[in-house]
């Protein structure tokens, strides 16, 4: 059995040049395979589609610039291709240690847009993608959807997964809803509104699909500084992961970023209400605090969006909200941009580690700690992955009013 440590190095380049190839196929909402589009020659190659991540985005992954031959999607062996209902998911195939090794990337539903004509040849769709993700921005309850007082947050979101027929594994909670909550039909709610708004009750990330379109959802990072990144990019070291030939470019934000927020769990019959959190970054050291620059406030309060504490569990969640919103304002203030090899392995919610030298020799970044906000790279063998990063740092946060 290969180790990962052996697929890892193989995919650095350590070994040499890696063969690569994309796979496209039909699957079903729950990853199993049903034929490969790959295979009945429909998705052409004139043009190189475009994978994007944006992990601020409610649909996380996207992709560019597909291209079907339109016959090709008729005669597929499960049957026509129905771009209503079907899914697509692709496939990174890299040759480590002599065998393919495949690298899932996404389950995508089609968004169709131009066929294009020509005396060439047959007609091409020109088309788009968007994750499964899409299933719960783009529908929601047909009347009003209520979930009851007791309710256990992550039954609840599961709940809303099931109705869609999306497979998941949202990790325990204990927490329950502490008061009933109903939301509006639709198109006033969405599928995403309501497991978002239980999300941000307990303080997670609002579930999203992973690589085989498996829903899954996490505890968000109160403190970013200390969290673990899932790659180090170097230009320092062999191998180089950083493009080199790229410009490595580093950004401050001169804008008004919010160093102040107040947390209210305004709902009568919370049994927490009526309760008022505020918090503050007064720390010297970042840019963006109160000592360093004009007190820019916001509030977090029942049904504000895209933050909102409908469904906050207790007055003890309310503290880590805001400690939480203050650094991710605070890690907007420095950007970055770089370059890499492209890594099928590069998932959602991840941290780098960058080092990264100037032509002397001295580093620019020194083992840094970075966010990932997005990144995206060209389905074809070789090319680059751009990455699009903010810096995250100590920042203590405060209580002003303590």
């Amino acid at each position: 059995m290969v180790s990962s440590g052996e697929i890892a190095r193989g995919l650095s380049g350590l070994r040499g040049p890696v063969p690569t190839r994309f796979v496209w196929q039909r699957r079903t909402l729950d990853y199993q395979l049903r034929d490969s589009l790959s295979d009945a020659g429909a998705v052409l190659a004139s043009r190189a589609p475009r994978l994007e991540l944006d992990n601020d985005r409610a649909v996380l992954r996207s992709i560019r610039g597909i291209e079907l031959l339109e016959s090709a999607l008729a005669d597929l062996p499960g049957g026509p291709f129905d771009s209503t209902s079907d899914n697509v998911a692709v496939v990174e195939q890299r040759f480590i240690l002599g065998a393919w090794r495949d690298f899932p990337l996404g389950l995508f539903r089609l968004e169709l847009g131009d066929t294009r004509y020509g005396s060439d040849g047959e007609p091409v769709i020109e088309c788009d993608a968007a994750d499964i993700g899409t299933l719960l921005t783009e529908s929601g309850p047909s009347a009003p959807y209520t979930v009851t007082s007791g309710t256990n947050f992550g039954t609840a979101a599961s709940a809303v997964l099931d109705t869609l027929g999306l497979s998941h594994d949202l990790v325990t909670v204990g927490a329950v809803l502490p008061v009933v909550q109903t939301w509006a039909p639709y198109p006033e709610t969405s599928w995403w509104q309501v497991v978002h708004d239980l999300a941000d009750g307990i303080d997670y990330r609002t579930p999203w699909p992973n690589e085989q379109g498996r829903f899954l959802w996490s505890p968000r990072d109160v403190d970013p500084s200390v969290a673990t990144e899932a790659v180090t990019y170097s230009d320092a070291d062999e191998p180089k992961l950083i493009d080199g030939d790229t410009p490595y470019r580093r950004r401050q934000h001169a804008g008004t970023l919010r160093n102040l927020v107040v947390v209210l769990i305004d709902d009568p019959l919370h049994p927490d209400f009526p309760t008022r959190v505020v918090r503050e970054n007064a720390d010297a050291a970042s840019p963006v605090s109160t000592t360093n620059r004009p007190e820019r406030q916001f509030e977090v309060r029942s049904d504000s969006r895209p933050t909102s504490t409908r469904a906050i569990l207790d007055a003890a969640t309310a503290g880590p909200v805001g400690e939480r919103l203050l650094r991710e304002e605070a890690a907007l203030y420095r950007t970055a941009t770089l370059s890499t090899l492209p890594d099928p392995r590069r998932g959602a919610h991840e941290y780098y580690r960058l080092v990264v030298a100037d032509r002397d020799g001295s580093l620019i970044e020194d083992g840094t700690l970075w966010r990932v906000a997005r990144w995206s790279r060209d389905l074809a063998p070789g090319g680059r992955q751009t990455h699009e990063v903010e810096q995250v740092e100590p920042v203590t946060i405060t209580d002003p009013e303590a």
